[in-house]
């Protein structure tokens, strides 16, 4: 969660972060100065009351946007926790949303049945090495996406080795499906070409 908060705190126009537990007592507080406890717990209840308003319309609603003339909020809530961002009115509350949906994927698959059907064991192939070009491939897209480059490679890379994948193709196809923009992902691949071709050229003498 620190990690999420730090991460969340590098957003342009994040001035602050604030969780509440399910009770709306503070749990972590990241909130500039002037932004009491005390402020923060009244103002935790009023948004509680203002987003129980919104599941009367829509059920599954999970988080809003409040916009003032010198600052906005952003809300987001979980099954034991809401989370609060503080910022200026030019927050990018789409980045945003999308930080804390990472933090609310599960990061284990669950045994869907018990009744599986017995296979002889097969050694499963392995993926080439290329960890060692990861951070290269993290600060390329670093700058075209921003500071939400890491969590979303890394998102990327945790479905594509849980899935049992093997193959780069499959992993970058993952991560185009994670930054959900055709455009920055087209300008991705053209910054890391020299190094996509570089790992595909090992996969293919692996044979």
């Amino acid at each position: 969660m620190e990690q999420a908060i730090v991460t969340l705190k590098k957003l342009p126009g994040v001035l602050g972060v604030c969780v509440y537990d399910a009770d709306l007592k503070v749990m972590i507080n990241r909130m500039p100065p002037f932004l009491s406890e005390e402020v923060l717990l009244g103002l935790g209840v009023q948004l509680d009351e203002v987003m129980s308003l919104a599941r009367e319309k829509l059920a599954d609603a999970s988080e809003m946007t409040l916009h003032y003339d010198d600052v906005s909020l952003f809300v987001h809530t979980f099954a034991d926790q809401s989370i609060l961002v503080f910022g200026e009115p030019s927050m990018n509350g789409r980045m945003v949303s999308y930080s804390l949906n990472m933090l609310s994927k599960p990061k284990i698959i669950e045994d869907k049945g018990s009744d599986k059907v017995s296979l002889p064991e097969v050694a499963p192939n392995q993926p080439v090495d290329f960890s060692g070009e990861i951070p290269g491939l993290k600060q390329r897209l670093a700058k075209i996406i921003g500071p939400m480059a890491e969590i979303i490679f890394d998102d990327a890379l945790d479905v594509w080795q849980r899935a049992g994948e093997v193959s780069f193709d499959s992993l970058m196809q993952v991560l185009r499906e994670e930054v959900d923009d055709a455009e920055k992902y087209e300008r991705y691949l053209a910054l890391c070409a020299e190094t996509v071709e570089k790992i595909r050229q090992m996969e293919q003498a692996r044979g």
